[in-house]
């Protein structure tokens, strides 16, 4: 099954792996990722698995800030997600992979080794 890691922001480092159900992200505790991001809504983002289309589907639960994949903005009606597409959500990033881990550890060398997570941005301090 497909995953979730968090790249950016209060939470970095969080692993979800995502079932067949479906997945919520938003600030509430009620959520599969409560993310404590003040420019997150309660209830933020769904992703959901297709079975019809065989494929997991991002939507935006009509957040107060709105919700971008890849840089773009993300609607209700959802957007079928692909290996390595990102999900911005207020200063919070999320990082959609269909490889499931066997846990968080092994999710988070697999994105480092593929450059993720961030340390490709770092300048190199002299």
């Amino acid at each position: 099954m497909a995953s979730i890691l968090v790249t950016a922001g209060i939470n970095k480092g969080d692993y979800y792996p995502l079932g067949a159900g479906s997945f919520t992200a938003g600030r509430e505790a009620s959520n599969t990722a409560q993310l404590l991001d003040d420019r997150i809504s309660r209830s933020h983002l769904r992703i959901r698995f297709d079975r019809d289309n065989k494929a997991y589907v991002a939507a935006d639960l009509n957040s107060s800030n709105g919700s971008m994949l890849n840089g773009k903005p993300l609607t209700a009606e959802g957007e079928a997600l692909a290996d390595g597409d990102e999900l911005k959500l207020g200063d919070t990033a999320l990082r959609f992979s269909v490889h499931d881990f066997p846990d968080k550890e092994s999710a988070l060398k697999h994105y480092k080794e593929l450059r993720w997570f961030g340390e490709d941005q770092r300048q190199t301090m002299i």
